[in-house]
């Protein structure tokens, strides 16, 4: 009975030490058009932004938008795949229960 206590408190060490790893961890999302960039942190706060120069001159709002919004839509998808795959790695793939969305 000790021995699984044992292994849940190395667990539950090993899931903070991932925790503080993730949100260091930054990811960057480009819109499928490259008119915009967008790094986030693994709290998914934007880090930063980029757009290009010509589109500011050229491109329409409604176009700069949903540049804008598809790149952090992909920085936030890679995020929480990366995380996904952290715990997996921690886990074995097991399904823990309270655990998901979590990470």
């Amino acid at each position: 009975m000790f021995g699984e206590l044992g292994n849940l408190m190395k667990m539950q060490s090993e899931i903070r030490k991932i925790q503080k790893t993730l949100k260091k961890m930054e990811s960057v999302g480009i819109s499928d058009d490259g008119l915009a960039s967008i790094t986030v942190n693994g709290e998914f706060e934007i880090v930063s932004v980029k757009i290009d120069e010509d589109v500011l001159k050229t491109a329409d709002k409604r176009q700069i938008e949903k540049a804008v919004s598809h790149a952090y839509n992909k920085a936030a998808k890679s995020n929480k795949e990366a995380s996904a795959a952290k715990m997996k790695e921690l886990t074995g793939g097991l399904k823990i229960p309270g655990m998901d969305g979590l990470f």
